[in-house]
């Protein structure tokens, strides 16, 4: 967004930002208007780091062209851009990269231009925007940008391209339609120029509940922190927001104090959790350590909460990975534990810096927790929310190895996830239920300079950039990404602690799945091997097949 002589001048970019978040436009309107009274926040490292990687991906995808023999015509740094591309374009060049379009109020710089066949204004040929994203699903954001290009272009060219293109992380192109997206574009476009023509500096609008505010996150959180505002409330959704103010609860305070047992549309259990996470919350903001309450079993429903919590085990595994996403199909480059001996934490950890070692780690970290389990079956594996899981899963498919021991360790149930159990068993006086925030339950702050799992991928990319040692004993960067590491993994043994003595307090036992109680690994017993998905169906079918060859009634109607 810019100021021009009798205007504004708005980007691809400024629309994307006005389909995150209106509060975020008018904020960079506003900004633009009164520079002295607002400043933007400070772009977080990992924002710098993916710019990085972009830049990258995006001369990948250049060299691909040049190595395929296509004709590259890249547009000077220096000059009248728009002139520049002009004429690049109307010389019939083969691909143009860094194009700069421009039309009325609008204008910005596309990756690539790609000349294709068909009539346009410029002759036998038109061309198609091709823009290169690190991600590797197609985004809303993605497709509204290269549909603003597609506008430009057709001002250009007289000829709307038919189709758009994204280059995402894994290399290959992607085709669009450019009529299933265009339509929605235009709409959006004309909200926002609306918005725009009738910006009123002293009317913000309110921050959008479950907004992307990019760099106007620390103001919109100021504007619902002063309006007490409902979103507050920890896992409150938009829907239940609606419910409570079309119900006269306009704020997390009044809320806090209401009396009411029932909202429309809205589960009285539901509105009782919401209102007593409220008040917790407010009667957190001035203490160390957040207020908590714990909840009581449901009957209908007693494996829930602290009663999936396995009892202790001197085996047990506090499990902790990261994982680096900017390279293709990502890499998993540390897999950590936390263990204990003598009432003292241990850790170990396996790295992995390409993809041949990151087989090795995985297999190596499956090794040593499965032989632990056959020696112990009493052990479980902890760790915090789906991440780990979910990335063991996919290295097991991805390398081909370790099938039958992760199979058998996942269908006995021997990976805890300790965030059902929190979520289910606790009501915690925190903004939110992540790690970092209940830590204030268990344990002093945390001091170091990786601090959050976008650092952690910061000072991983560092470190590729660096050409420091591939052991972490040589390296500050890995050193300092270890040390985060083993802090997460001594987390969620401390949190496993507090919420077991948290579980003796209520009286709640553990309650394991039906059948799926540890198996018996004496006199060196391996576990059953697991079946495969195919197995299980067929025997589930076959089950329900009666002795007698006739079916009764009740099936046969069916």
């Amino acid at each position: 967004m810019q100021k021009v002589p009798g205007g504004y001048r708005y980007a691809p970019t400024d629309l994307v930002e006005f389909f995150d978040s209106t509060f975020a436009a008018w904020m960079s309107r506003f900004a633009l208007d009164f520079p002295d009274r607002v400043q933007p926040d400070p772009d977080p490292s990992e924002l710098a780091t993916l710019a990085e990687q972009g830049q990258r991906h995006e001369q990948t995808l250049l060299a691909q062209f040049q190595t395929e023999g296509r004709t590259v015509y890249a547009v000077p740094s220096v000059g009248d851009h728009l002139t520049l591309t002009r004429a690049a374009m109307e010389a019939g060049r083969e691909i143009i990269y860094q194009a700069a379009l421009a039309h009325g109020e609008w204008g910005g710089a596309a990756d690539f231009l790609v000349r294709v066949a068909g009539t346009s204004a410029l002759g036998p040929y038109h061309y198609e925007v091709w823009d290169a994203k690190l991600a590797r699903l197609a985004r809303p954001a993605f497709l509204l940008q290269l549909c603003c290009y597609a506008d430009l272009l057709e001002a250009l060219q007289g000829q709307r391209p038919t189709r758009l293109h994204l280059v995402l992380g894994d290399g290959q192109p992607v085709p669009f339609r450019t009529e299933d997206y265009f339509y929605y574009y235009r709409f959006l476009k004309s909200a926002f120029l609306t918005t725009m023509r009738d910006f009123d500096p002293a009317h913000p609008p309110e921050p959008d509940l479950g907004g992307t505010y990019g760099c106007w996150t620390s103001h919109a959180h100021a504007r619902l922190r002063a309006s007490d505002h409902l979103s507050r409330v920890a896992t409150i959704t938009t829907e239940q927001i609606c419910k409570l103010e079309a119900a006269g609860v306009q704020t997390m305070t009044a809320l806090a104090e209401s009396t009411c047992t029932h909202v429309a549309r809205l589960d009285d259990l539901v509105l009782a959790r919401l209102r007593e996470q409220a008040r917790l919350q407010l009667a957190s903001v001035t203490t160390a350590h957040p207020a908590y309450r714990l909840l009581t079993p449901d009957p209908q429903e007693p494996r829930r909460g602290l009663a999936l919590l396995p009892p202790a085990s001197p085996a047990d595994v506090y499990f902790d990975m990261e994982g680096y996403p900017l390279t293709e199909e990502g890499l998993e480059y540390l897999f950590g534990v936390t263990f204990v001996e003598a009432n003292t934490p241990q850790y170990q950890d396996w790295w992995a810096h390409d993809r041949v070692e990151e087989r090795q780690a995985f297999a190596g970290w499956v090794d040593w927790v499965y032989a632990r389990w056959q020696a112990d079956p009493t052990m479980h594996i902890y760790h915090y929310a789906t991440y780990e899981v979910t990335a063991v899963r996919k290295l097991m498919g991805q390398h081909g190895t370790c099938e039958a021991e992760v199979d058998a360790l996942l269908r006995n149930d021997i990976f805890v996830d300790l965030y059902p159990i929190v979520r289910q068993g606790l009501c915690v006086g925190t903004p939110d239920y992540s790690l970092k925030s209940l830590e204030r339950l268990y344990r002093p702050p945390r001091v170091g300079d990786v601090a959050t799992a976008g650092d952690s991928m910061v000072y991983y990319d560092r470190w590729l950039a660096s050409g420091e040692a591939r052991r972490w004993q040589d390296s500050s960067l890995l050193r300092a990404i270890r040390d985060y590491n083993r802090e997460d993994c001594e987390s969620t043994w401390q949190l496993t602690e507090w919420l077991r003595a948290r579980q003796g307090e209520a009286g709640v036992a553990w309650l394991p799945r039906p059948g799926k109680a540890h198996p018996d690994l004496t006199d060196g017993e391996e576990p059953t091997a697991p079946k495969s998905p195919q197995q299980e169906l067929a025997e589930t079918l076959l089950a329900q097949i009666p002795d007698s060859a006739v079916l009764p009634p009740e099936q046969a109607e069916h």
